[in-house]
């Protein structure tokens, strides 16, 4: 990537030489060698001024235009967390494909999929599911089943699968997806580890942390690699390799790497994103784990806060970590008074997860149904 960079601003330097059509083309491949090499700011700034070259020479290459604008997309979802407008600008990229009559070509397929994965990112899992099943299908009708392109699509799809809660669904289709990343990748692939992240994801939501920590530390070990360890994509694994050694009891170095990450968050997105508030979520709920209510309390409210303020559907996870919080103090309280209001409190935040749970997730979502029972078992003891 460093050579390809290279030689792309060689080229660039010889202005006399090129058109504004090749200048755009080469100077948008350049962009997007930037974003690979995790420059997000100078990717965003190159890709919106070549954009802006291509505008005269819409008609006949609608398509690199169509091109560009999926990748700045990606760049203010993946590099800048802004991903209101990642999603608008992916959706004009498809509207110029489709405009041009070629709702079939292969680069919708990769549009569709950073489509979905902002769907993720904003809630609508739902959506996303959808939006990676037609790039999955998308790519199968264009290449083989084994081709890493399918791969990708069904290990996005996986993601959402887990998501949604359905996590055994999940697990098969992204062991589906490494097996068949392994015939075209080594080991270390960033490719494969970026697979094993949604992989060690699923494995920590079926509560096997042991699994999951060992996939996350195979994962971690290739981004440190190749990113360094304040890069935020090194950054979001950590989180969940903190997160795992949270569950298995090993709080204080779980603790250490949550806050180091926090500061990346804050730094990368800001102290009210959502991302910052999913870092400050799991913090509350470790806290919570070893026994420091006080703590955990403080993480957990301001987690809320940013969740409400965002409107975003992953409040319903801090809604249950407070309702077990609340729980937990009513059943130590002496006072029987004050041990019936925090058990009231409980319930109401468990009532509000269920209320989010239900407008947000399919009918027979196990989000619902697992919710539900708690708050079953809850109220009649």
């Amino acid at each position: 990537m460093e050579c390809l960079k290279n030689h792309s601003e060689a080229f660039l330097r010889h202005t006399e030489l090129l058109n504004d059509n090749i200048n755009g083309i080469i100077g948008s491949k350049l962009g997007v060698i930037y974003f690979y090499i995790g420059k997000g700011l100078k990717s965003k700034q190159v890709l919106e001024e070549n954009l802006q070259k291509f505008k005269k020479y819409y008609d006949q290459n609608y398509g690199q235009h169509a091109w560009v604008l999926g990748y700045l997309g990606l760049v203010y979802y993946r590099e800048l967390g802004d991903y209101e407008k990642a999603k608008d600008i992916l959706e004009q990229s498809l509207m110029v494909y489709k405009a041009n009559k070629s709702e079939n070509h292969i680069d919708v397929g990769r549009s569709l999929l950073y489509l979905g994965m902002i769907c993720i990112k904003i809630g609508k899992f739902e959506q996303a599911k959808n939006l990676f099943e037609e790039s999955l299908l998308m790519h199968k009708q264009h290449y083989a089943e084994d081709h890493f392109n399918v791969a990708f699509s069904l290990a996005c799809l996986g993601s959402a699968h887990c998501e949604l809660g359905n996590y055994e669904t999940a697990k098969s289709m992204l062991e589906e997806s490494l097996n068949i990343y392994k015939k075209h990748f080594s080991g270390n692939h960033l490719n494969i580890a970026w697979l094993l992240v949604h992989l060690g994801n699923v494995y920590m939501n079926l509560g096997d942390y042991k699994k999951a920590q060992v996939i996350f530390e195979k994962s971690t070990k290739t981004y440190k690699e190749l990113f360094s360890e304040d890069y935020i994509d090194t950054a979001r694994i950590l989180v969940l390799l903190a997160y795992t050694h949270g569950k298995l009891k090993i709080y204080e170095k779980s603790k250490e790497i949550l806050k180091k990450c926090l500061t990346i968050y804050e730094q990368c997105y800001g102290k009210d994103h959502i991302e910052t508030a999913d870092v400050l979520n799991k913090l509350g709920e470790i806290h919570f784990l070893q026994g420091h209510i006080g703590p955990a309390e403080d993480y957990l409210l301001k987690a809320l806060k940013i969740y409400q303020d965002n409107k975003h559907v992953e409040i319903y996870k801090c809604f249950e970590n407070l309702s077990e919080l609340y729980l937990k103090q009513a059943k130590s309280q002496k006072n029987p008074s004050l041990s019936r209001n925090l058990k009231k409190q409980s319930i109401l935040y468990l009532k509000q997860a269920l209320n989010i749970v239900e407008t947000n997730f399919p009918l027979n979502s196990p989000h619902k149904n697992r919710i539900q029972l708690r708050l079953t078992h809850l109220i009649n003891n």
